[in-house]
């Protein structure tokens, strides 16, 4: 019934484990998704100087290191959990290089910027294990509702993130169509703050949502 549902979101919004672990999927998977749809083009072009072609190049170098790290990601989780590591850990370490990654896009470091990017939207793709850590820890017949669930609000942290990175680097004159380095700086470190703080807030109790 449409009660039952209601009472079953409500309670996977509220349980320890998705309270504690969802936020970094906010903030590295979202957070992906609104970078890379909306400001890594631009910030290719106005920070590394990247013509309209050039862009377009790196931009499917920087999807293709998804696809590798989507690959990476899996494999090395199922391969340390044989170990005794908990997919936890390899979660959180793998969001956590995405964040170091981010560092010198936020500070908008030219030089090596593919690479740079590579490897922020690679590490990104650790990311999608919050959605098979996320559905151990739930019912199985629950296990669409957790997904929803994730899915609704990871996307709405998408659109805030464009949102917000738009209203920032406005902040700042833009001149021949061009935003300025000052604005990608401000509003990516905003952005960065908020994926350190979600790292922060898992690495806290991780070892407390170890499958037992």
């Amino acid at each position: 019934t449409r009660s039952d549902a209601a009472l079953s979101y409500k309670a996977i919004f509220r349980h320890p484990y998705f309270v504690r672990l969802a936020p970094l999927a906010f903030f590295v998977y979202g957070g992906l998704i609104a970078v890379q749809s909306l400001w890594a083009g631009p910030w290719l072009r106005d920070v590394a100087g990247f013509t309209r072609a050039e862009m377009a190049d790196r931009l499917f170098i920087a999807a293709a290191a998804f696809g590798i790290g989507g690959v990476i990601c899996g494999t090395l989780s199922d391969k340390l959990a044989r170990r005794g590591i908990a997919p936890a850990i390899t979660y959180l370490g793998g969001c956590i290089a995405c964040t170091l990654a981010m560092l010198p896009i936020v500070l908008g470091v030219r030089d090596g910027a593919v690479l740079w990017w590579a490897l922020f939207v690679g590490f990104c793709a650790f990311g999608s294990l919050s959605y098979p850590l996320l559905a151990t820890r739930f019912a199985p017949r629950i296990t669409g509702r957790v997904v929803t669930a994730l899915n609704l609000v990871t996307f709405s942290t998408a659109f805030a993130v464009q949102f917000g990175v738009g209203a920032i680097v406005n902040l700042w004159p833009i001149v021949d169509g061009h935003y300025a380095l000052e604005g990608y700086r401000a509003s990516f470190a905003f952005f960065w703050v908020m994926q350190v703080a979600a790292v922060a807030w898992l690495a806290y109790e991780v070892r407390r949502f170890q499958p037992k």
